[in-house]
């Protein structure tokens, strides 16, 4: 009778909680007072910096949440809802770091600690808030989906190892967490331009066009980043 195998953690998973709190922790400490320090240069207006920067911080935010949901959803199909608190609090916490680390750190570099500031950590408290619903609903999708009706040990059959293809129910649980966040993305930029208004030139909707398609490439890549990350942190033995 063969050997039954069995689904942990790779070594790969120490690098990844790492990095979900050192990615904010930079975001908080490195990013916002770089260019915090940066914009106030009068030499640096209108320059491309700040439009490559935009970029690289999207990129920075996208890479959290895909670590975050390939990071839940090994935690949860490899050890149920209880013993998952731990790999939840990983994400809880590094949100609070870049919501919270931010607004510290933009306080400290234009050294403003006034009523604005009071009112910023409000908003950061928010977008705690925010993060904590993003999980509740990650963590839905996953129930739903791929825990259902299945026991631990089928639960752990759909993890996406490097031994073969990727299960479709863990497929679908991915890319519904990604098109949440998507969803969320998209209310939040078209909010953004009502309120700047209708474009005044070819310009202007040329970019509102492309962060638009920048956003959908993102989730259809972040969907096979994902998947390849969670083949990174588990394997069968």
């Amino acid at each position: 009778m063969p050997e039954k195998s069995e689904v942990r953690f790779s070594k790969f998973i120490g690098i990844e909680a790492l990095c979900l709190l050192l990615i904010p922790l930079f975001f908080a400490a490195v990013w916002i007072p770089v260019y915090q320090t940066t914009a106030g240069n009068v030499l640096m207006q209108g320059s491309i910096f700040f439009l490559l920067w935009d970029f690289l911080q999207e990129g920075l935010i996208y890479l959290f949440y895909w670590l975050s949901v390939a990071f839940l959803g090994a935690s949860l199909l490899l050890f149920g809802w209880k013993k998952s608190l731990p790999f939840l609090g990983f994400y809880l916490l590094g949100a609070a770091i870049r919501s919270i680390g931010t607004v510290i750190a933009s306080a400290i570099v234009l050294r403003s600690f006034d009523d604005v500031f009071k009112a910023n950590l409000a908003d950061a408290s928010l977008e705690i808030l925010y993060d904590f619903l993003l999980l509740a609903a990650f963590c839905l999708i996953f129930y739903l989906i791929a825990m259902r009706n299945r026991d631990l040990e089928a639960r752990k059959t759909l993890l996406p190892t490097t031994a073969g293809p990727v299960p479709m129910p863990m497929h679908l649980s991915v890319l519904l967490c990604l098109a949440v966040y998507f969803g969320v993305r998209m209310y939040g930029r078209i909010r953004y331009d009502i309120f700047l208004g209708a474009a005044t030139g070819t310009q202007d909707i040329v970019w509102m066009v492309f962060y638009y398609v920048a956003d959908l490439v993102l989730l259809i890549f972040g969907h096979f980043a994902v998947l390849l990350i969670l083949k990174l942190i588990t394997k069968k033995k």
